[in-house]
């Protein structure tokens, strides 16, 4: 170490044995729905000792826990630096709930070389992508065109026997189709059964490569909320995985149903928003849960 550099680290506070911890969260402004990039690092005299809890929602303290979704980005990275430090760093993939100008993110207290530790909370400005989905936006529905005018009436009315005729057979040809197309009306399929059919047209279609890992998890997506909203009456399809989320606490539903659907949304969100593509095998044990949860969903005699 060069004694420039020795001399500002004293001028600075710098003690060679202490821990220097860092915390960046980039971008710290999201939509509701998108997700963003946790990196926590740390700079100690080697070797550094961290006690990591096996899942990384440990990570988070309880408060943040329960509206952050957190997944490791690969390993922790471990760099030898000068004077017998070390540099940790390990990088986490963070996924919101709610949103609001200022969503806390505070971490759990960790043991660093024997002693306990903790990085300092981030807040992170989360968006709602649906303000403008208001009703005095609505586009309001038109009336019926007005037909043109009959041309005028030729001054000959020899031909008139024949139209009415035709006039006739066309209205009863109408009247036919009519009558046909209200009885053949079939009744709704049931929910779980469209939930099956297109849950197979999909792996069938992802199977035979006719659509790509962004196009197959957004249908996916798709299929569950459309389910949710034919099974359990609530408006899947104009809900965010996190409005969604608050819907289902609403509903008082257990946690085995809610789980696992928000953990496929939040998947799937992931691939669309943030360019995290499942891979094929992923695809398909993504496809096999979301059939054990619709049929898990089959309505009882008594539901």
């Amino acid at each position: 170490m060069s004694p420039l550099l020795a001399l500002a680290l004293v001028a600075t506070g710098f003690q060679p044995g202490r821990v220097v911890p860092s915390v960046s969260v980039q971008p710290d402004k999201i939509d509701l729905g998108q997700t963003t990039k946790l990196t926590l690092a740390l700079e100690g005299p080697a070797p550094l000792r961290i006690d990591l809890p096996a899942e990384a929602e440990k990570l988070l303290a309880p408060q943040s826990a329960a509206i952050w979704l957190i997944r490791p980005l690969g390993p922790p990275k471990v760099e030898t630096l000068d004077d017998g430090r070390e540099r940790w760093e390990q990088s986490f993939r963070l996924s919101p709930f709610f949103h609001g100008e200022r969503v806390m993110l505070a971490f759990a207290p960790l043991r660093v070389n024997g002693q306990e530790f903790q990085f300092d909370a981030q807040t992170v400005r989360v968006r709602r992508t649906l303000d403008d989905a208001k009703a005095e936006n609505a586009i309001p529905v038109t009336g019926i065109e007005p037909l043109p005018a009959l041309p005028p009436e030729p001054s000959s009315a020899s031909g008139w026997p024949m139209l009415a005729v035709l006039g006739g057979v066309f209205a009863l040809a109408v009247a036919v189709v009519l009558v046909r197309r209200s009885r053949a009306v079939s009744p709704p399929v049931p929910p779980v059964e469209w939930a099956e059919r297109e849950l197979n047209r999909l792996e069938r279609d992802h199977a035979l490569e006719r659509i790509d890992a962004r196009a197959a998890a957004d249908r996916l997506a798709a299929i569950l909320r459309e389910f949710v909203e034919r099974r359990f009456d609530l408006p899947a399809t104009r809900l965010t995985t996190g409005e969604l989320r608050a819907a289902c606490e609403s509903a008082e539903w257990p946690a085995d149903r809610s789980e696992p659907v928000r953990e496929m949304l939040t998947r799937c969100d992931s691939a669309k928003f943030a360019g995290d593509l499942p891979d094929p095998s992923e695809m398909l044990a993504l496809l096999a849960s979301a059939r054990s949860w619709v049929l898990a969903a089959q309505p009882t005699p008594s539901s």
